[in-house]
């Protein structure tokens, strides 16, 4: 067997172990736009911190929950203009708005009140 069959080998594993990887990780990493991330902070009706709420995005990214001050983060989010949904319970939720950019990080304050008061 001469050499070009070893440098074809070598090529469809190369290329084999791309696609496994681009399998594995999904479509995320395909992306050449670099992402961005949302940060913030939850509070019930007057700024009371508002602890394990949970965090959404409209579009959709991932759901999160507040930490012991009341904080979240959400890592690795394209550009973009997301609706930020915070819920606590089956009654309480409240909406921002957030502009993620590249390599930034995007802050938001959410106030959450009962939906009777909506």
């Amino acid at each position: 067997m001469g050499k070009g069959f070893f440098k074809k080998l070598n090529l469809v594993a190369a290329i084999s172990c791309l696609i496994s990887v681009s399998a594995l990780t999904g479509c995320d990493g395909c992306s050449s736009e670099p992402s961005g991330a949302i940060t913030g902070t939850v509070y019930y009706m007057q700024y009371q911190p508002l602890i394990k709420a949970t965090v959404r995005t409209n579009p959709t990214t991932t759901t999160v929950m507040t930490d012991n001050e009341a904080k979240f983060q959400i890592p690795n989010v394209r550009p973009g203009t997301y609706k930020i949904i915070a819920e606590y319970g089956n009654s309480n939720s409240g909406s921002a708005s957030v502009v993620v950019f590249p390599e930034k990080a995007s802050d938001v304050v959410v106030i959450v009140r009962p939906n009777s008061m909506r």
